[in-house]
């Protein structure tokens, strides 16, 4: 009896020693694996966030480009006016107002000053009848 269950827990230490051992190595394994394809995810992030910021660089560089020459287009056009070519309508501190603008002013203002009456003619108004209903 003593020889079966020697032999017998033999063959479970055995079977127990192997199994553990190959779990061991699948898990080892996996675990390399994982480790590797996280590594490779991180690479990949820091490759995608690298490629961004090159593509903002350009981006900006050719926005600095467009204004730049953008600039210098509108320097050299600038440059084209002399006084027999310049048509925009001059003007001085020194012309007078027509008619049509004086009236124009005077019934802006006049509308305003109706406004500002009106508006503290209401607030008195309701000053008062707050006050009336107080007293009562």
């Amino acid at each position: 009896m003593l020889k079966k269950s020697l032999i017998i827990s033999s063959i479970f230490c055995l079977i127990v020693l192997v199994s553990s051992t190959v779990f061991g190595t699948n898990f080892v394994n996996d675990t390399r694996t994982g480790l590797q394809n996280m590594g490779n995810g991180i690479k990949n992030v820091v490759e995608d966030v690298t490629n961004s910021a090159k593509d903002v660089k350009n981006d900006m560089t050719k926005t600095e480009n467009n204004v730049e020459n953008k600039a210098d287009n509108d320097a050299k056009a600038m440059d084209g006016m002399t006084d027999g070519g310049y048509t925009a309508t001059r003007t001085d501190a020194t012309t007078e107002a027509t008619t049509t603008n004086n009236t124009l002013v005077w019934v802006v203002l006049a509308i305003a000053g109706a406004i500002i009456i009106a508006l503290v003619w209401y607030y008195a108004l309701q000053t008062n009848k707050d006050d009336r209903n107080n007293h009562q």
